[in-house]
């Protein structure tokens, strides 16, 4: 996507001339010196992830190009970034890029302020003067706040900036906020923040779930620990969790190629000190290979320690490697001279993106005590049924309680249905109590709905035949 024209370019005068190639710069600057600039300039900053095939990137180019855009444009420090090379590869996973071209409005401290698009063609012009409101600083917003205390339009905002940096104490409090302020009578926007709520509330349980069920993950599988540490990470463990978790896993790897991949992972998790760790193995396993030092020269440099990271970086240009990789070796030396993220180094994405909210459920409830025993009777119930059906007595089901004491010992069945008779009860009891359990069951307790045949009724009695008067 050719995104700026000669007049953009030349319009942003702040910006230094571009050297592009396929529509793109050749080498797109990191987002650190983009926000550096946007300080000095005191601007906010607007990310435009595109892709070379992007039919749509190409149109929305069409528009940012002309004359009044592209003078809206001057209010923000602009850059351009492919979301499948070079820096914007990382940038895309950062900021959850899933379509071109996305628009991402940021401040000087690269909170994001908005993000979507494309706007349609007609629609540019307006996105861009919104998208430059949307800089005002949270300050100003609070001050205007005051003067019109039950504006919820101002509130979204910050709440939708609350949401953003991921201060979900803040966005919860503006959405209750947002909700007491509505006095409209359809209370649309008191529908919507609390609906919104419901939404943390359950997203805090599911990644409470997926946080309990990658560590046991990890801890009974130390040695197939990527997609459980992807989940982890995503489900927003800590810095102390990740780190420990990390270094389980390590501890039991011997495989090189997984350690680089962890040395990665981790580094892109925040789990710095787990990263140099999983990088030093690596080089003890395999001292005459150049990569592992390019692995431990990158855990360096992610830890801010410039001098480390050029050191075994040299180091390991001097050892055995293809053209390509020492080629990509110096150009890492030169970034840790300069600055700037790796394109290896990936920051872990959202849970949904990792994985199906749905299985998660899923797989939450399948570790659940009570669950387990319920879908035990559940699949059982078939031999209750057939069993009690002839004394059901008209009833079509029946809901039992059971309990389940320690040691899978069955202590009692007991039948809910207000009609049924002493016979099917015991009926019923001593079917259920039939029912194999595991001898890991827990103590729980659980109801049952078990469903009867009404064809299987008992046939009635056929009436005593009147007795024969013999004669003599």
């Amino acid at each position: 996507m050719k995104t700026m024209f000669a007049l953009v370019a030349a319009l942003l005068a702040a910006a230094p001339s571009l050297a592009r190639a396929g529509g793109f710069e050749s080498s797109a600057p990191p987002l650190a010196s983009v926000l550096e600039r946007a300080r000095k300039e005191n601007k906010p900053v607007l990310l435009d992830f595109a892709a070379v095939w992007c039919g749509p990137c190409k149109a929305l180019d069409k528009e940012l190009a002309k004359p009044d855009n592209a003078r809206r444009l001057e209010s923000f420090v602009f850059q351009v970034y492919d979301g499948e090379r070079g820096e914007g590869v990382a940038l895309a996973e950062r900021f959850h890029v899933t379509f071109y071209p996305t628009l991402v409005v940021l401040d000087a401290s690269g909170t994001v302020l908005m993000q979507g698009g494309p706007p349609r063609p007609d629609e540019v012009s307006s996105w861009l003067d919104g998208a430059a409101s949307a800089a005002v600083s949270d300050k100003q917003l609070e001050a205007l706040l005051k003067k019109r205390p039950r504006d919820v339009q101002i509130m979204w905002k910050l709440a939708q900036r609350a949401r953003a940096s991921k201060n979900i104490a803040a966005e919860r409090s503006w959405l209750t906020r947002i909700e007491a302020a509505d006095r409209s009578p359809a209370k649309e926007e008191a529908a919507q923040a609390a609906w919104r709520r419901a939404e943390l509330a359950v997203s805090d349980r599911l990644k409470k779930d997926a946080r309990a069920l990658a560590i046991a993950h990890l801890k009974k599988y130390p040695q197939n620990p990527m997609e459980a540490l992807s989940v982890l990470a995503a489900a927003g463990a800590d810095k102390k969790t990740l780190e420990a978790e990390y270094k389980r896993v390590i501890a039991a790897t011997s495989d090189a190629s997984t350690l680089n991949s962890l040395v990665y992972t981790a580094l892109g998790a925040g789990a710095f000190d787990a990263a140099l760790m999983a990088a030093e193995k690596q080089v003890k396993l395999s001292p005459d290979e150049a990569n592992p030092y390019d692995s431990l020269a990158e855990a360096h440099h992610y830890r801010g320690d410039k001098d480390k990271a050029i050191a075994t970086e040299k180091i390991g240009l001097g050892k055995k490697a293809s053209p390509g990789l020492l080629a990509g070796m110096r150009d890492n030396l030169r970034r840790f001279e300069n600055g700037g993220t790796s394109s290896d180094v990936r920051v872990p994405g959202s849970l949904d993106q990792i994985f199906d909210p749905k299985m998660l459920l899923a797989s939450s409830s399948a570790h659940d005590p009570a669950a387990i025993t319920k879908r035990m009777f559940d699949s059982e119930k078939g031999s209750v049924t057939k069993a009690c059906s002839p004394k059901a007595g008209g009833l079509d089901s029946a809901l039992v309680r059971v309990t389940v004491g320690e040691g899978a010992k069955l202590s009692k069945v007991e039948m809910l249905e207000p009609g049924a008779s002493s016979a099917l009860s015991r009926c019923v009891a001593d079917a259920v109590r039939a029912i194999r359990i595991p001898a890991d069951s827990p103590a729980v307790r659980v109801l049952v709905e078990v469903p009867f045949d009404p064809s299987a009724a008992a046939p009635p009695k056929a009436p005593a035949k009147p007795a024969v008067k013999r004669t003599k």
